[in-house]
């Protein structure tokens, strides 16, 4: 049988660490607020579309690298004042330099597309077989309110 605690240690103890608990979830919540907020101040609404610039990229002979872009409006290459500016692009050529061959270039990503739908354009990926997949994600689960837990999931 066991002993009273006659003092109230244990309810005290057991008050301490639901408060901790309760004291980091809101911390954490308002860290991930913060966090959309800026994000959505600094990124603001869309001005203009992203520059088409799938194709081969370097003026090698032989057979050709598939490079993939995968994720959001960054690896699209949105506010890329030039196409030959935006990420796959400049990725592109760079590989295609230094591999001394070809690199076919597919940017699969979309502008406003958050972790969840990494599977269909993964997919999409796939059937062009690429020898290299580039992701860039995270910036709209951030402006969204996603929860991170969701996004790494």
């Amino acid at each position: 049988m066991g002993t009273a605690d006659p003092s109230g240690q244990t309810v005290r103890a057991a008050a301490k660490v639901a408060g901790s608990a309760l004291a980091v979830g809101a911390a954490s919540a308002g860290v991930l607020l913060a966090q959309g907020y800026q994000t959505w101040r600094t990124v603001g609404p869309r001005q203009a579309a992203p520059h088409y610039v799938d194709g081969r990229y370097g003026n090698r002979r032989g057979v050709s690298l598939r490079l993939a872009f995968l994720g959001d409006s960054g690896a699209t290459g949105l506010g890329a004042t030039y196409g030959h500016q935006t990420p796959g692009a400049l990725l592109a050529e760079q590989l295609a330099d230094r591999s001394g061959r070809p690199v076919l270039l597919s940017v699969i990503a979309s502008v406003g597309a958050r972790t969840e739908h990494l599977a269909d354009q993964v997919d999409r990926a796939l059937i062009l077989r690429p020898h290299v997949a580039v992701i860039f994600i995270g910036v709209n689960d951030l402006s969204h309110f996603v929860a991170p837990q969701t996004s790494v999931r």
